[in-house]
């Protein structure tokens, strides 16, 4: 079984749930991690004005999912904790990535995401061949 550091470099995708108005998970997956610090602080970029961020917004609590698939089982890394919004541009780190998605995403209103992971546990389910 891999680590949580093992898992998140060899995945392409991830999966950011937040909850909707009615209680139900919203999820949508995305191809890039802006910026991280291991698994205990993701940056993601969205649109500031999509229904995903104004979940956020109102209920910070949420999830990202990281899977990798293997010859006879898949791992998957469930990440819980809170989102909230990086203001501080100059984050050098931060800065050239996000400078990048802008000039790829387009989003009229960009923002960059901050997840801060409260708990983790990774979960191994064998493939049926």
């Amino acid at each position: 079984m891999n680590t949580a550091e093992e898992i998140i470099k060899a995945s392409s995708s991830y999966v950011v749930s937040t909850i909707d108005d009615y209680g139900f998970p919203l999820s949508v997956t995305v191809s890039k991690i802006v910026e991280r610090t291991g698994y205990v602080t993701l940056f993601f970029y969205f649109d500031e004005k999509s229904n995903f961020v104004n979940n956020m917004k109102k209920r910070p609590k949420g999830s990202v999912s990281i899977s990798v698939e293997h010859p006879n089982r898949i791992e998957t890394l469930n990440l819980k904790g809170t989102f909230t919004f990086e203001t501080d541009w100059d984050l050098k780190s931060v800065r050239d990535i996000v400078n990048d998605a802008e000039s790829k995403l387009d989003y009229e209103n960009p923002v960059v995401v901050v997840f801060e992971t409260l708990n983790h546990e990774i979960e191994v389910v064998n493939k049926y061949i």
